[in-house]
């Protein structure tokens, strides 16, 4: 047996007790950041917590009974009936308020008014004029579409929150429903002398107005605490790192003066604690802004157009951007949530996959265009598009197109033919 003595230099990372408390901090979403926070409290008696105002609102995607999110984590006990009774303006007198919690009452699943002006005006021996005013102050309450008679209405009310509106948007919405279903683009193009694109543009944006809302009034709806808010003032963008959930820490100066005297040991831990906890939280809002700075610079259209406007981006390109490992930067953005001008979104969503460099949203848009300008006597085969869109330099096989032909809910060839002959 022969046996040998050798040297070998390995270089390795070792992290520190303090470097793994900072990466379990950073990757805490708010309600458990401030559990961790006020149970450090209870422990270590050198950490003073100064209270901040809480600022919580509805998830506009729980609100529509999204499945896509695990909210389990920033859940808060509230119902939607709740939620609408505390918009109700202070200054209402309790007739006022009394009419209002009856029209809140008398939502139905979808926060849509079963009842109308006239009969409110009867129940409440008033003018049909002064019920219309105050099914209009109900209107005026979020989420946007509460109190609206029909999906047509709910659309309609969406449409006016937003910018760049297609100019026959409302049109679509009011008579062309049906059409829209059927990606019926040819009858679309003649009414509205209109080109495909156009007809796609108008289509997809009223495809991305939200869906109305599932829910019991006396159902308890989830209320997301953003991490991140971003807001654009007079054409400066601003960052703000939500903590108002989180208690802010400080140093006990009464008990190191104590424990300087009967427990120095004791203070040394305490004090150490203390230090890895404060450092922790100043290196979690650091990250975040700094991703968050980092989505501005390579994503302007994002915030300032919303999702449809995302480029691909991957969590390599930001951690070698910041000079971070990819690891943590995944651990930053896990269960976090961004508050835009565009609505509220997991940080998470922001990292969108590419194909050939494009968005997958992209290539679905091409697969409907392609199809909208189709020969209806000859339709194309997934294979063909297949082909075509590789002609575009965006490379897929056969089965991607046809599931996200199917994700459009637009029919096979084969059954696009026979709708023709229909």
């Amino acid at each position: 047996m022969n046996v040998q003595l050798g040297m070998q230099t390995i270089m390795s990372q070792q992290l520190t007790a303090q470097m793994i408390q900072r990466l379990s901090i950073l990757q805490l979403t708010n309600l458990e950041l401030k559990e961790l926070v006020e149970q450090k409290n209870l422990e270590n008696p050198l950490i003073d917590l100064m209270d901040q105002q809480e600022d919580t609102w509805p998830s506009e995607k729980m609100l529509k009974g999204s499945i896509e999110t695990d909210y389990s984590m920033i859940a808060m006990q509230h119902t939607a009936a709740d939620f609408l009774k505390e918009q109700i303006p202070l200054k209402a007198t309790d007739f006022e308020r009394t009419v209002l919690i009856y029209l809140i009452h008398s939502l139905d699943e979808r926060l849509f008014l079963t009842t109308d002006a006239t009969e409110v005006a009867q129940r409440f021996t008033m003018e049909v004029e002064e019920a219309e005013r105050f099914i209009q102050i109900l209107q005026s309450f979020e989420p946007i579409g509460v109190g609206c008679q029909n999906s047509t209405q709910f659309l309609l009310k969406h449409i006016d929150q937003c910018e760049d509106v297609p100019q026959f948007a409302k049109d679509f919405v009011m008579y062309e429903m049906e059409a829209i279903a059927k990606m019926d683009i040819v009858s679309l193009r003649k009414r509205y002398n209109l080109t495909t694109s156009e007809v796609m543009a108008t289509i997809t944006f009223i495809k991305e107005l939200p869906c109305m809302p599932v829910i019991s009034l006396n159902e308890v709806v989830a209320t997301v605490l953003p991490d991140v808010s971003v807001y654009c003032i007079d054409g400066q963008w601003l960052i703000e790192v939500e903590q108002k959930a989180v208690p802010a820490i400080r140093l006990n100066d009464v008990y190191v003066n104590l424990l300087k005297i009967e427990d120095p040991t004791y203070l040394k831990a305490c004090m150490r604690d203390f230090t890895t906890l404060a450092q922790g939280l100043d290196f979690r809002k650091n990250t975040l802004y700094a991703i968050t700075h980092y989505l501005i610079e390579q994503q302007p259209d994002f915030f300032a157009k919303g999702p449809r406007a995302l480029k691909p981006m991957r969590l390599k390109d930001i951690a070698e951007a910041l000079d971070m490992h990819e690891s943590t930067i995944s651990r930053a953005v896990k269960g976090k949530y961004l508050r835009t001008a565009q609505g509220n979104f997991a940080m998470n969503d922001l990292f969108v996959k590419a194909i050939n460099n494009v968005t997958t949203s992209t290539v679905c848009d091409r697969i409907a265009a392609i199809i909208a300008d189709e020969d209806k006597n000859s339709p194309y085969s997934d294979q063909q598009i297949e082909l075509l869109l590789k002609k575009e330099g965006i490379t897929i096989s056969r089965r991607t197109v046809a599931k996200y032909r199917e994700q459009l809910n637009i029919p096979s060839s084969q059954k696009r033919a026979y709708l023709k002959e229909e």
